[in-house]
């Protein structure tokens, strides 16, 4: 389902060289896979999240991993989903660490800060994963040569765009040796929030200024607002890193 094309205030959403450099110009690692033979739906992404809702309630999960424009548009268009929606786990922000595209943001954040900020203030039950924890989850060639020693065309592929992310990711974090696991650290947590330790707070997002997409969090707004956001400060890195890559490397192997 496709998602809108744009970011809210904006006509397009950025394409940011640091983005291409780390995930290739094609944006997986410029490696060469066959076109999907199954057909876009005509349904719009907003629409299909708003009739998930309708359908699951309490028992959907949404996980965003991108911008969280499409989010914000069902919240505009469907009010209710803040109510019906069972939980929302985002991949995004920065609360105690540096961003990764300016000082102050982290990407996903970045593309579209006017939506994270009608998230985080809407009364949607959040969990926000940041780099705060997803740059303690690495990935390594030991690892990706796992998938690669399947013998299988899947996990062939995966290993070969996951090495040029950590190939790259040495130029911009050397000493983290290999790559962060920062989008499937999200998918971990809502499978496993025993692994994370959050903060309930009260979060926002600046749209303006040099600090753009600045993820806020103010324990002393609790005095006259509920927390809003529950925000991953620490994480069993151990424990998730090894998720993600043995359920990969199983995967692969019954892709046979």
């Amino acid at each position: 389902y496709l998602g809108n094309d744009h970011a809210i205030d904006q006509d397009h959403f950025d394409r940011m060289e640091v983005s291409a450099d780390i995930h290739g110009e094609n944006g997986i690692g410029q490696v060469i896979i066959p076109a999907a033979t199954r057909q876009v739906e005509t349904t719009s992404g907003i629409d299909f999240i708003i009739e998930s809702t309708q359908k699951y309630g309490k028992d959907l999960l949404v996980i965003a991993t991108g911008p969280m424009t499409d989010l914000a548009l069902v919240l505009q268009k469907y009010p209710a989903f803040k109510d019906e929606i069972g939980q929302v786990v985002i991949m995004g922000g920065a609360l105690t660490v540096r961003g990764n595209v300016s000082p102050y943001a982290e990407a996903n954040i970045n593309q579209d800060p006017l939506a994270a900020k009608i998230l985080f203030e809407s009364g949607t039950p959040v969990i926000m994963i940041g780099l705060d924890v997803t740059m303690k989850t690495p990935i390594g060639l030991t690892d990706t040569q796992k998938w690669r020693d399947t013998q299988t065309f899947v996990g062939e592929k995966y290993a070969d765009i996951v090495d040029y992310y950590i190939h790259i990711y040495d130029k911009y974090s050397p000493y983290l040796h290999g790559g962060s696991l920062h989008d499937p650290a999200a998918v971990c947590a809502a499978i496993h929030p025993e692994w994370f330790t959050f903060l309930p707070m009260h979060l926002t997002c600046e749209t303006e200024g040099p600090s753009r997409g600045r993820t806020i969090g103010r324990l002393e707004d609790l005095r006259k607002e509920k927390p809003n956001v529950k925000v991953a400060i620490d994480i069993e890195a151990d424990k998730v890193s090894h998720d993600i890559c043995s359920s990969l490397e199983n995967w692969f192997k019954e892709s046979k």
